[in-house]
């Protein structure tokens, strides 16, 4: 029985004493990290191993890291970037409190399985690499909060990264990603999700159970459509979805009330949704080439819009029950079928620009009068035949294009607009023009190239204006 409770006594006494010898773990905040002395050479910090905590080895073409770094037991910080490793160096696995590994710009092509030894680490950042994938050990990271990975060739990214239940930060930027696992809507933590430059094809419906993300990008993919209940990201502040392939937007993308920007630029948008205009905080709104053939009548809604792009769309018509809104200073409506123009009078009234260069437009309606601020007015490359006695009620304007029309003549009263400092008529039918324009004080460009004035004509021209002309 002595022996018995003896034997029990040594395994105590042992069992204590290797409790003792255990490192105790000193994990410090990102604030104490970074206000801690940065170590640039392994030998310098080996002088003050125990407090060691960050150490700084980028640009030092490095293919490897010598052995002695598994000494530093107290590191937490470990930057490698713009080196030349080919392989991961496992020597990481051997510093337990490592919290912060930044690997960018190597050839490194695989992560270790081991990676999930790292139980502290919260931040890995190994893009500019040749990843062809990221192993499903990945998910045994619990503490990671930002997985950073772009410029890669990852092809999938791994379901157990559903796993990562602190995760924040995802960047798989310019990849060649072309799904994205139904997992990632497992991911509640996640603030930031960036898949821009990837093939991605379809966004999973489980995207709609990230709650808490603030910044959702998609740009340059081949998405044709969002999932229906995308109005769920009740915190997003950003969504940037341009250069992709989608055809229409559902209704619940106008519960984003919190957007002042949207870039819908290089899509496939036949039609904008019935409720658009409950985008109310929208200032300016991107829509440069689709096949939009009309805008929802709620688009008169957008009070606060000051910057509208149209061009390369199918409209055919402009009406200011659309753009009549309070605070609209610019449209481009270039390179649409436009050839009916609707400006009532009280309309538009804060109009500063309006380029509709490239449509069908033949005649200038007597509702350009309204336009009453309109400072730079582009209508080159229409059906023009003539300017009409309308034009001068633009007395602020100060830029005028009506260059490739088939305009032979124009009224005289353009000199009564006195604020007129760029005029093009450049190729067009003109045969002569009024020599009281060369008096024009504000005038200082015009150009009437590809005209057919006569010969004599042109000499009067040159003798007369002062302002730089070409003819």
């Amino acid at each position: 029985m002595k022996r018995y409770f003896f034997a029990l006594l040594v395994l105590f006494v042992a069992t204590i004493s290797t409790a003792k010898k255990k490192p105790k773990v000193l994990l410090l905040s990102e604030e104490e990290i970074a206000a801690s002395t940065v170590y640039y050479s392994i030998e310098e910090a080996l002088q003050i191993k125990k407090k060691a905590y960050v150490l700084n080895l980028d640009n030092q073409d490095l293919s490897e890291i010598p052995e002695s770094i598994s000494k530093l037991v107290n590191l937490q910080s470990l930057s490698l970037k713009y080196n030349q490793f080919t392989e991961f160096p496992e020597i990481v696995f051997e510093l337990p409190n490592l919290q912060y590994l930044y690997l960018i710009h190597n050839e490194i092509s695989e992560i270790p399985a081991e990676i999930n030894s790292l139980k502290y680490l919260k931040v890995i950042d190994i893009s500019e690499n040749k990843l062809a994938q990221i192993p499903e050990d990945i998910g045994g990271c619990d503490s990671l909060v930002q997985l950073k990975a772009g410029e890669n060739q990852l092809t999938f990214l791994p379901g157990s990264i559903g796993n990562l239940q602190q995760l924040q930060i995802l960047d798989v930027f310019s990849n060649q990603l072309t799904f994205i696992p139904d997992e990632i809507g497992n991911i509640s933590s996640l603030k930031f999700l960036d898949l821009n430059w990837n093939q991605i094809e379809e966004l999973p419906e489980t995207i709609c159970n990230l709650t808490n993300l603030e910044s959702l990008r998609i740009e340059k993919n081949s998405l044709t459509k969002l999932p229906q209940e995308i109005g769920n990201l009740v915190n997003i502040q950003e969504i940037s979805m341009l250069e992709n392939n989608f055809t229409e937007l559902p209704e619940s993308f106008c519960n984003f009330n919190i957007f002042t920007e949207l870039d819908l630029s290089n899509n496939s948008l036949t039609k904008l949704p019935e409720n658009f205009g409950k985008l109310t905080k929208l200032e300016r709104i991107n829509l440069y080439n689709n096949n939009i053939t009309e805008l929802p009548t709620s688009f008169s809604k957008l009070n606060n819009l000051k910057e509208l792009n149209l061009q390369r769309n199918q409209l055919t018509s402009l009406t200011s029950e659309l753009i009549g809104l309070p605070k609209l200073q610019v449209v481009n409506a270039s390179m649409n079928n436009i050839s009916s123009l609707s400006f009532a009078p009280g309309s538009c009234e804060s109009l500063i620009k309006l380029d509709l260069e490239d449509n069908k437009i033949d005649k200038f309606t007597s509702d350009f009068k309204n336009l009453t601020k309109l400072e730079v007015l582009n209508l080159s490359y229409n059906l023009l035949t003539d300017l009409p006695v309308e034009l001068i009620d633009l007395k602020q304007l100060k830029e005028a294009y009506f260059s490739n029309n088939d305009i032979s003549t124009f009224t005289k009263q353009i000199i009564s607009l006195e604020n007129l400092n760029t005029l093009d008529f450049s190729n067009n039918n003109l045969l002569i023009i009024p020599l009281t324009i060369g008096e024009m004080k504000s005038l200082k460009k015009i150009d009437l190239s590809g005209n057919r004035l006569y010969g004599w004509h042109k000499k009067q021209i040159e003798e007369r204006f002062s302002m730089e002309v070409s003819l």
